[in-house]
C-alpha cells in the first residue's frame, strides 16, 4: 500500500511546485527521504523512508505500472538518471543526489 501511497503522493508532487521547493536542494538521500515523508504525511500520504530510498535507487520499478505512460522520454530519461526532484509539469531537473 505505501508504494501506492508514494506513487499518488508523486502524481502531486511532480506539478507542485511549492512541494518541489520544500525538496529542492536536499543533496543527501537519508534527509530527502525524511522530509518526503514529512510532505507526504501532511498531505495525507502514508509512505516510509524506506519507500522514498527504494524509488530512488529503481525508479523504472518505482514507475512500473503507475505514472510512466503519462511520462514523455525527457522525464523517464530524467528519472533513470536519478534525478528526481525539482520537476515540474515540462521537465524533471536535477537535485536527489
Amino acid at each position: 500500500m505505501s508504494k501506492q501511497n508514494l506513487q499518488a503522493f508523486y502524481k502531486v508532487f511532480r506539478t507542485d511546485l511549492s512541494l518541489q521547493k520544500q525538496l529542492d536542494g536536499i543533496a543527501d538521500e537519508y534527509m530527502y527521504a525524511e522530509k518526503a515523508v514529512e510532505i507526504g504525511r501532511d498531505r495525507g500520504f502514508e509512505f516510509t523512508a524506506a519507500d522514498v530510498k527504494a524509488a530512488l535507487a529503481e525508479p523504472e520499478a518505482f514507475l512500473e505500472g503507475s505514472i510512466a505512460a503519462e511520462l514523455g522520454d525527457y522525464e523517464l530519461e530524467a528519472i533513470a538518471g536519478g534525478t528526481l526532484t525539482k520537476c515540474s509539469s515540462d521537465n524533471l531537473g536535477s537535485g536527489a543526489g
